[in-house]
């Protein structure tokens, strides 16, 4: 996201014991950061030990043996509120902490699974990883004499209790990870990548792909309709969408992408373009999207393409190829307006008669409900 922080450990703030700080990034291209600044209640007069951020940005895990540790330290999780203040940390309970030193949780994007290091008894030796799992289901009785010397410095678990179950919430967020690749060699490219929220036209975070290997990673909150553009030097940029209701819970998507060279007869479906069923006019969250397109060709001045329109089988072949014909229509009034050419732009609209997907499906519906252009002079 635009506010870019990392979050560490120091010696060197006021309290001159181990606190949580953050400092956000001032300009990224030159790598510029703000002063550190303390992360606030979850910082005690005791020691702070570790601090992890979930990729939904908005939840802490920290370890401390102040606030109500069980001895040692403790885990802890706290959730930012809509002003970025970090609420009321509360402790995770046995057992994830033990009276002995319980840190450095790290959970896996779903939130299903976590791994923690601890020197608590029954390890090889100083701290050891384990996993945490939420399984969710109650816990069975115990009565294991192993843990009598545990509750009897503690009182964790009396003999013959029943532990509180664990609730697993999963997190109402999409991992998006996989290659960029040359369409042709399939060799890995360095990309730019950038996230719009199509409703603001904001860029929501941009990142880079793997020089070697061409790999990306992004994780995207739930709650927004999300554009991605792909783009490198000598190639047409590509476009995905990401339409993310809040609580749409977790998804992971893998994909390779694959760049297309700029030539005569390759051509882009541009994902991000949207028209209301029936309408043609064009949509403001497609503006990001289009003028992406309007740098293209203020890149190459030499570039001519066809704008095409496409639509499903609902309705008369007339009507589709009447609709398709104005939103084509439209996206080349519309990169007129922005300065290009008009001597470097054709409409075109086909209806439904190059479908991408079966209209037998939702799905096959959507995809061929698009607008592509493609490049007929260079």
């Amino acid at each position: 996201p635009p506010d870019i922080k990392v979050y560490y450990i120091t010696d060197g703030g006021y309290s001159g014991t181990k606190d949580i700080y953050f400092s956000g990034v001032m300009n990224i291209d030159r790598n510029i950061w703000g002063q550190g600044q303390s992360a606030g209640v979850v910082n005690t007069k005791f020691q702070e030990g570790s601090v992890y951020i979930h990729p939904d940005a908005r939840t802490m895990y920290f370890s401390s043996k102040g606030h109500n540790s069980l001895g040692g330290y403790d885990i802890f999780v706290s959730y930012v509120d809509d002003l970025g203040h970090w609420g009321k940390p509360i402790n995770l309970g046995y057992p994830i902490n033990t009276p002995y030193d319980d840190l450095f949780y790290s959970a896996t994007a779903s939130g299903r699974c976590a791994y923690i290091a601890s020197n608590r008894a029954g390890g090889k030796g100083g701290l050891d990883i384990y996993k945490v799992t939420y399984c969710g289901a109650d816990k069975i009785m115990t009565s294991d004499s192993e843990n009598q010397l545990m509750s009897s410095i503690a009182s964790l678990v009396p003999e013959n209790s029943v532990a509180k179950p664990i609730i697993f919430e999963e997190r109402s967020l999409t991992v998006f990870k996989g290659r960029i690749l040359d369409g042709v060699t399939k060799d890995p490219i360095a990309a730019s990548i950038d996230i719009t929220i199509n409703k603001t036209g904001d860029i929501y975070t941009s990142l880079y792909s793997n020089s070697a290997t061409g790999k990306f990673l992004l994780s995207l909150p739930a709650g927004e309709n999300y554009g991605i553009s792909v783009a490198s030097e000598g190639y047409l940029f590509y476009s995905e969408n990401f339409d993310l209701p809040k609580g749409d819970g977790f998804n992971m998507v893998t994909k390779d992408i694959e760049l297309s060279n700029i030539k005569v007869g390759n051509n882009i479906t541009l994902k991000n373009v949207f028209f209301n069923t029936g309408k043609w006019d064009v949509k403001e969250d497609s503006y990001s999207e289009l003028d992406r397109l309007v740098v293209l060709l203020s890149d190459i001045p030499g570039l001519k393409i066809e704008i095409s329109g496409h639509t499903d089988n609902i309705g008369t072949e007339s009507f589709n190829e009447l609709l398709s014909q104005r939103r084509a229509d439209a996206v080349v009034s519309y990169l007129l307006g922005k300065g290009v050419d008009k001597n470097r732009l054709v409409a075109k609209g086909y209806g439904q008669s190059i479908p991408v997907e079966s209209n037998d499906t939702d799905e096959g519906r959507a995809a061929n409900r698009r607008t592509e252009f493609e490049i007929i002079e260079n």
